[in-house]
Parts: C-alpha cells; structure tokens; sequence
C-alpha cells in the first residue's frame, strides 16, 4: 500500500494498464512501474513510436535509460531504427544522438547499434579519439579502438594514468 501511495496508482493507473493489455500484473510490479513513471501514457507515448508489442519488462528498462519519443525520433533522423532493447541500451549507456553525430562529424559513420553501446562501455569517447589522433593514430577502426581501451595500452599511447 505505501508503494501505491508514493507512485500514486489509483484505479486509472490499473485500468489503464489493463486496457493496454497488462492484465495480469503483481501489485508490487504496478507500484514499482508507477514509482519509475511508466504510466498508461508513457506507453501509448512509446507504442505511438512504433514499439507496439511491448512487455512492461522493456518499457520499464526503457524508463530507466530515460527514453522519451524525443530521443526515439532523434535516432531514427539518424538513421537508427532501434529494437527497445537497442534504446534502452542506449538510454543507459549514455548513447545520445549528439554523441553518435559528434561521432559522425569525426569520420566514425556508419556504426551499429552495438557498436556504439561497446564505445561507451569502455570510453571510446570523441575525447578519446581526440587523444589518439594527437599522438598520431588517426582513423583507427572503432574494433581497435575498443581493444585499446579494454587492454589498457591506451595509457601508453595516449599517457592517460
């Protein structure tokens, strides 16, 4: 009960969630759902992008990575048509769509989903890339650059400590 008091689920809340097709949900899923602000609004919001057959699992994990219809719209402009699983990698990694257009703008086209997400789980930033071209290593494949990062040979070539 406090749990549906502080993510204020009421019967809207339930019936909505209902109507979307959750029918048969814990009550402690729903407050946990409300206490992260994924509401009967939130989804419609998403399934209005095209993510129509969502489970609350992924839109939960969307909430968390902070993805709004913004961010969906911003990486499809990009080219990026993105699985909930790819988004809220995104979302929780850090993959913003100014970071893959900085990306971009550095020669770095064409990356996949995955390879974005790898980026920035080992700090393969445009700071990074930014180190590596002025010690010399200009164009290096993003799968080089990762390896670097992950071995730690970055601080030999960069002088990072």
């Amino acid at each position: 009960m406090v749990n549906f008091r502080v993510g204020n689920v009421n019967a809207a809340f339930v019936n909505g969630m209902r109507e979307l097709g959750y029918t048969d949900v814990s009550a402690s899923k729903l407050a946990n759902l409300a206490i992260l602000g994924v509401t009967p609004a939130y989804v419609r919001e998403l399934r209005a992008e095209g993510l129509t057959s969502l489970t609350l699992h992924e839109a939960e994990q969307l909430r968390i990575g902070g993805i709004t219809t913004a961010k969906i719209d911003a990486y499809k402009k990009l080219g990026y048509s993105l699985s909930p699983r790819e988004l809220s990698e995104f979302g929780i990694q850090g993959v913003t769509p100014k970071s893959i257009e900085e990306l971009r703008a550095m020669g770095y086209t064409n990356l996949t989903p995955h390879q974005l997400t790898e980026m920035r789980i080992f700090g393969v930033t445009p700071d990074f890339i930014r180190k590596m071209e002025a010690s010399g290593y200009k164009a290096v494949p993003v799968d080089k650059l990762i390896k670097i990062r992950m071995s730690g040979a970055d601080e030999l070539v960069t002088g990072r400590r």
